[in-house]
């Protein structure tokens, strides 16, 4: 058994491009006299993320290793954040801050075993799983919270990468007392057929203030799982990952259920809320959308579990001391996940078709000597 121990501050200026400390001007024409862009705010106190990290972990291996385990529990802080906040007053650039503090604290889990071990079988397992909590301590200039790209929102006490948008609340129906459900900036009163949606502040009108956070792209759990397999001349390797709990922004998703004549539609809209087809998913086909505002049926979860890498192989003796083995291996075999879009493992969470793992199949041969 090993004590491991460690501690230690790292500092990180990638997130800062070159000059970006300088208010840079580009000269244009307007209305026949020249005019001067401000291109990049500048911030003269401009300085390196600092990330300071102490993490405590335990090795362990019972039984001439049969069995080992890793156990590592870890707190991180990263201050001075760097991050690009909107246009002050008066200005028409965002500008590059140290924008506050953000916790990682977690703990990761590794087991390795042999549980057969005789002249004909060898069986291998090798499994591992990790939780990581984010946390937002600290905005710029005591901020609580601030969006980001108008579909995340940064808030104080939540993880990072929260949806931020309206709740979907189904379809109004024939016979429903719509005098009782809020408006929007394009809906006086609701019809049948209009989708519905939370009133958080209750003011019975729905717009920008009524969004709620919807979910982060940060998992909760990964997790891998791997076996290996031997029996005679026969050798078997399944390799299978996962993670629970993230969310996606399927915006490909939603641009195909908006209709229009500019491209394809989803088939979803074959389901569409009709007199005779009462839907309470997918509201009726109209000209005017209820709301710009992104809505909770387009954040969609994207838990998964993915047989990642399936190897069969035969080894032959084809002469003294030499052996010959054959192999084929097959990458992305499958996926299982409820999430609608083509991959679930979206990195930054947002979805606008973003090409699938490929299913590869490869043959091969190796010697040994």
């Amino acid at each position: 058994m090993k004590l491991r121990l460690s501690g230690g501050t790292v500092g990180n200026q990638e997130g800062i491009g070159e000059y970006e400390f300088l208010q840079t001007i580009t000269a244009a024409r307007y209305g026949g006299g020249t005019v001067y862009i401000v291109n990049n705010s500048g911030n003269e106190d401009l300085r390196w993320e600092s990330t300071a990290q102490y993490n405590a972990g335990i090795d362990a291996g019972l039984w001439n290793n049969r069995l080992t385990a890793t156990v590592d529990v870890y707190y991180k802080k990263t201050s001075d954040l760097l991050l690009r906040i909107p246009p002050k007053l008066g200005e028409s650039n965002s500008q590059l801050v140290n924008a506050g503090n953000v916790t990682n604290r977690g703990i990761e889990l590794s087991l390795n075993a042999t549980l057969l071990d005789s002249r004909k079988w060898r069986w291998a397992v090798a499994a591992n799983a990790a939780r990581n909590l984010n946390r937002i301590t600290a905005l710029y200039e005591d901020v609580a919270e601030m969006t980001v790209s108008g579909v995340e929102i940064l808030k104080v006490g939540e993880a990072t990468g929260q949806f931020y948008g309206l709740r979907f609340e189904g379809v109004v129906q024939q016979g429903e007392d719509v005098s009782t459900l809020p408006t929007s900036p394009s809906y006086n009163t609701l019809q049948p057929g209009d989708p519905k949606y939370y009133d958080k502040n209750g003011d019975n009108h729905i717009d920008s203030r009524d969004r709620v956070t919807l979910g982060s792209r940060q998992p909760e759990y990964i997790f891998g799982l791997s076996n290996t397999l031997n029996y005679g001349r026969f050798d078997l390797y399944v390799s299978l990952q996962g993670a629970q709990g993230n969310k996606v922004y399927n915006q490909l998703r939603r641009f195909l259920e908006i209709p229009t004549d500019s491209y394809n539609m989803a088939t979803a809209l074959l389901d569409a809320w009709t007199p005779d087809n009462p839907s309470r998913t997918v509201p009726k086909i109209t000209q005017s959308r209820f709301s710009s505002e992104l809505d909770s049926r387009y954040i969609e979860d994207a838990s998964y579990l993915r047989l990642k890498t399936l190897t069969a192989g035969y080894r032959l003796t084809v002469a003294p001391k030499i052996d010959l083995r054959l192999f084929a291996t097959v990458q992305n075999l499958f996926t299982l996940t409820r999430y609608r879009g083509y991959d679930p493992e979206i990195a930054g969470g947002t979805d606008l078709g973003t090409y699938p793992m490929a299913r590869t199949v490869l043959l091969g041969a190796s010697f040994s000597f």
